[in-house]
């Protein structure tokens, strides 16, 4: 079981984030770059927006990203070096000093299929294959001796990985990188199609102050490209174009809530519902498997106990609690769940969010499940009632703090 849908991303309160960032860049293209002795000096601002959805069941990476790079030239002024927007959807790329006065690429975009993924609530990590498509594109380069669209197809693919690790407290590092390559074939009224090639290398470096919903990032990026079409039916090719641009950037990412929007109603309804059906099991033991296969039985707790007051209203002493990110509060005492009998072979994983409310010492008050599979509510609450926290303190005294945390039922 992919070990991301089976910690929901306890890092953070989703995968879903939007991140919008800005700085200074330089960039060279060429025959050869970079050479021996060459120095890059920032010309120009980058500005950077993606947008990403992982889909958690089929393990896809969906999202969308545009980028626009604004170099300063003595002569023409400020010009655009880079404007490209990618989708599932679609590709659209407008790269002059890379050969492209236009490229709209249609049916199909681009995507990332994940293969591996976890976090382990200090580091949020996944490999990936960046993944483009394009049935039906048009492009203009400055290989055309016209200024007409011609049409083409495309696919490309690649490998990636990035990581999220928390360092201390809120302090994080993040890292990504990725080279994916591209071919493209276009057609030619009354010549030969062409083929383009083009691969790509990016990296990423940053350190994030980590918050319960959002992210601030500052780092830096670097990006190499390598570009060569043959062009005659003697076959010319080789390396026609390299690109080369580095910057640094400060980036805000904001993280979609985990807790789905359910109407207030039907979430009491079913939560009504898990209760009844858990207090018919009230008076069943619970076994743990011991590495010998020799079942253990366990003291049970009624559902009053283990459940507390998850119908009532905040009392009076959570009123003024501290929203906080789960990172923020360190656990004294553990308990883990015992995971459930009678579950098919194949689930050895399962979670539950629940929303903690503790007091000044470090002791939980109330405890609300907020998402959470039937099956796995109850020994998560006769569990996490017995965990301690270290009191969290504010200018020297310690205060009462919310948060969210999800917890991770394992077969032992």
């Amino acid at each position: 079981m992919d070990l991301l849908a089976t910690t929901a991303l306890t890092l953070f309160p989703s995968p879903d984030h939007q991140e919008l960032g800005v700085g200074p860049y330089a960039h060279e293209v060429g025959e050869v770059v970079l050479a021996e002795g060459a120095q890059l000096d920032a010309t120009g601002m980058d500005i950077m927006w993606r947008r990403t959805k992982d889909s958690l069941a089929d393990h896809t990476g969906t999202g969308e990203s545009a980028r626009i790079r604004l170099s300063s030239d003595p002569e023409r002024g400020v010009v655009v070096d880079n404007l490209s927007l990618d989708s599932m959807l679609l590709s659209m790329r407008v790269r002059p000093e890379l050969g492209d006065a236009f490229d709209l690429g249609l049916l199909l975009g681009t995507w990332e299929e994940v293969w591996k993924a976890g976090d382990n609530g200090r580091t949020q990590w996944r490999v990936f294959s960046p993944v483009s498509l394009t049935l039906l594109g048009f492009s203009n380069t400055d290989q055309d001796d016209d200024q007409r669209l011609k049409h083409y197809i495309s696919a490309g693919m690649g490998i990636g990985g990035e990581t999220i690790a928390r360092i201390a407290g809120p302090l994080g590092l993040q890292t990504r990188l990725d080279a994916k390559g591209r071919t493209t074939n276009r057609h030619r009224n009354g010549d030969v199609n062409t083929t383009r090639h083009e691969t790509a290398l990016n990296a990423e470096l940053g350190l994030s102050w980590l918050r319960s919903k959002q992210a601030w990032v500052l780092g830096g990026w670097a990006e190499h490209r390598t570009q060569w079409e043959p062009r005659d039916l003697e076959g010319r090719d080789g390396v026609d174009r390299q690109y080369f641009a580095g910057g640094v950037r400060l980036s805000a990412r904001f993280y979609q809530d985990a807790t789905p929007d359910l109407d207030a109603e039907m979430f009491d309804a079913e939560l009504a519902e898990m209760l009844e059906q858990l207090r018919e099991l009230e008076d069943e033991p619970t076994a743990l498997v011991e590495p010998d296969d020799e079942p253990v039985a366990v003291e049970g707790i009624t559902i009053e106990e283990a459940l507390g007051s998850v119908d009532a209203e905040p009392s009076d002493d959570r009123v003024d609690n501290t929203q906080v990110h789960w990172s923020e509060v360190a656990i004294a005492e553990r308990i883990d769940p015992i995971f459930p009998l009678g579950l098919d072979a194949a689930v050895d994983t399962g979670t539950c969010t629940v929303r903690f409310f503790v007091d000044k010492s470090g002791t939980p008050v109330n405890i609300k499940p907020e998402v959470c599979e039937s099956v796995f509510l109850k020994p998560t609450m006769q569990a996490v009632w017995q965990w301690r926290f270290e009191p969290l303190l504010e200018d020297g005294a310690a205060v009462p703090v919310e948060f969210l945390y999800t917890v991770v039922i394992e077969r032992r």
